[in-house]
């Protein structure tokens, strides 16, 4: 009796493998776009203030004004901040939807912005 349940656990552990190989791949597909997001992050918020006298030439904005536009940068990071938990309860992909369809439509007024430099 005992070698039944010897072979039956061999088999478990056998077909466990599979699904823990598949889920070592499914980690680190998710480490690597979470570091990805990360560097485009870190690589804007770094970034941006390089062109701030750029900005500021093209848009005739004030000091004041282009200091509101890089700060903008941030706060949607902190606004955003919420959505690992979000993730964690209901799941990533709707998490992620959800995410994709809210700045398609906070970024559609943009497309239709008259504030170009070469609109003046």
């Amino acid at each position: 009796m005992a070698r039944c349940g010897n072979v039956a656990k061999a088999r478990a552990r056998a077909d466990g493998r599979g699904v823990r190989a598949r889920d070592a791949r499914y980690r680190w597909t998710i480490l690597a776009v979470g570091v990805a997001a990360q560097a485009a992050l870190s690589a804007v918020t770094m970034g941006l203030p390089a062109l701030a006298p750029a900005l500021r030439d093209a848009f005739g904005l004030s000091l004041s004004e282009v200091g509101l536009v890089l700060a903008s940068v941030n706060w949607g990071t902190v606004v955003t901040s919420w959505r690992g938990a979000l993730a964690d309860r209901i799941g990533e992909r709707t998490v992620i939807a959800a995410g994709l369809a809210g700045g398609a439509l906070a970024r559609s007024p943009t497309a239709s912005a008259a504030c170009s430099p070469r609109s003046r």
